[in-house]
């Protein structure tokens, strides 16, 4: 079997969803986000919700609880890998991964013109500079109704001792990162 390249192959979820890959920076991201509803195990995949029928079918992918999307009820903390919701030899960002990828796109010319992280990593008009293509689709247990206004990205660490305090990032049509 050839070795995986990524930005030319695609990963494939338990449910036989496909997602395109993007490489940045030496970090390898799926372009669209994680619409499971199976653990790679194939257990159900609880806490999953989508914005209308057809939502988790397409590229604007589920939300996830933390607890479901890192597939565990133990907080998140910086030294372990949490496959979670993601594809066979795949895990959850971790936040050393979320900050290396905001300081790549923070610097002008690295993923598009600018240095507006956001401006970078939203789908408008097919695509987003980056390659990475995240939608504004709402917030898990946050608002599921701002759709188009915000969306919020897990970080598999977590603020040790409470689940209430797991890490995110939150991309918002007003927000100027």
């Amino acid at each position: 079997e050839p070795a995986f390249v990524c930005g030319q192959d695609s990963v494939i979820d338990f449910n036989e969803n496909r997602y395109a890959t993007v490489s940045i920076n030496g970090q390898c991201w799926t372009k669209s986000n994680i619409r499971a509803s199976n653990y790679t195990d194939g257990r159900l995949i609880e806490d999953r919700y989508c914005l209308t029928n057809d939502a988790c079918k397409d590229l604007r992918g589920a939300h996830y609880s933390y607890t479901s999307a890192i597939n565990s009820i133990d907080h998140g903390d910086s030294t372990t890998i949490y496959q979670g919701v993601c594809p066979k030899n795949w895990h959850v960002v971790n936040d050393s991964e979320w900050s290396s990828l905001i300081e790549f796109l923070q610097i002008e010319g690295n993923g598009g013109s600018g240095t507006r992280v956001k401006s970078k990593l939203l789908f408008v008009n097919g695509t987003s500079p980056s390659g990475l293509d995240f939608r504004l689709t709402g917030t898990f247990g946050f608002d599921l109704n701002r759709a188009g206004n915000e969306s919020v990205h897990w970080s598999s660490t977590g603020d040790i001792g409470s689940l209430d305090n797991a890490n995110y990032y939150m991309l918002t049509e007003a927000a100027n990162p």
